[in-house]
């Protein structure tokens, strides 16, 4: 599935999701909602041949979204089951997309910063999120489980911020308890957030399920301090506030398939016909309401409601 949704993000209001590539990640984050990395490479020159061949092009990503395209949308959102600047077709997709009049929008785990296509292909987008959440590449490692140098993500978000001033830069921090949270990295992170001069640095915490269970969100009171001690450019990531039909249609449908037996994510996403991050979202919504429950077996993870 090309192009998913929309559905209702935190930081874009409804977002229309494109998957530009299957399954492919440089890293293997800790906190990410879809489990460990199918195929992990450290480089585009690193996907195998058969499954760079599943990457759908820039003309397929342009007529799968002139299909379902909405003028209600707030953001046409590249992120997905893997890293975006993986794509080789990323610059042109984008540049196909500004056809319809409507924000784009990269989410990118920064990895791939130091190639100059990469940023060449960023600086077409209306904004990018770009994750950042570690100190030294001890930290960097323990969280992303990569072989990707810290410093070369800090220089290309350096060399990107210099080149792309049409484009909004947001730094999205990731914080786990325990692992980053501390006044120390704040501060840290702080020095480093000023060097690269985002236009704003996006406070989160893991809310969707994690791929660990070692993985603990940090309580509100605790991202309030954190916060305060990077500044003005700061803020807490929210909830979307927007309702829609559609939304509500498939949470009912996950709903009554989890209060009758335990699915795992792909499962959800293969019965309803929707994306696997599609399916995260209304798995987020049904754990905020404290109704998702989650057991693993055999290294999957089935969620299920109680009655």
């Amino acid at each position: 599935m090309i192009v998913y949704g929309p559905v209702p993000s935190r930081r874009l209001g409804l977002s229309l999701g494109i998957d530009p590539v299957y399954y492919t990640c440089t890293f293997d984050c800790i906190y990410c909602q879809l489990g460990r990395t199918r195929y992990l490479v450290s480089s585009p020159k690193d996907i195998p041949k058969d499954v760079l061949e599943k990457f759908p092009t820039d003309e397929e990503i342009y007529n799968e979204v002139k299909k379902v395209i909405d003028k209600d949308i707030d953001y046409i959102t590249f992120a997905g089951s893997g890293e975006p600047t993986l794509s080789p077709y990323l610059k042109e997709a984008i540049e196909r997309l500004k056809e319809f009049n409507i924000p784009i929008c990269v989410i990118t785990n920064s990895s791939l910063m130091k190639y100059k296509k990469v940023r060449d292909a960023l600086k077409e987008a209306n904004l990018v999120s770009a994750t950042l959440t570690s100190i030294n590449q001890e930290m960097f490692k323990k969280i992303h489980r990569t072989e990707i140098k810290f410093k070369d993500v800090i220089n290309g978000l350096i060399k990107f911020r210099k080149s792309a001033e049409d484009t909004v830069l947001n730094i999205e921090l990731m914080v786990i308890e325990g692992i980053n949270d501390d006044d120390k990295t704040i501060y840290k992170l702080k020095e480093i957030f000023e060097k690269i001069n985002p236009n704003n640095i996006e406070i989160n915490t893991p809310i969707r399920p994690p791929c660990e269970k070692y993985v603990k969100k940090v309580e509100y009171s605790r991202l309030v301090e954190i916060k305060n001690i990077i500044g003005d450019k700061a803020y807490i990531i929210g909830t979307c506030n927007k309702t829609y039909k559609k939304l509500e249609n498939n949470l009912e449908r996950i709903s009554s398939m989890l209060k009758i037996r335990p699915c795992t994510v792909e499962d959800l996403a293969n019965a309803l016909g929707i994306h696997v991050s599609e399916v995260g979202k209304y798995l987020y919504i049904l754990k905020d309401h404290g109704k998702l429950e989650c057991k693993e077996v055999n290294g999957k993870k089935y969620y299920f409601l109680n009655p």
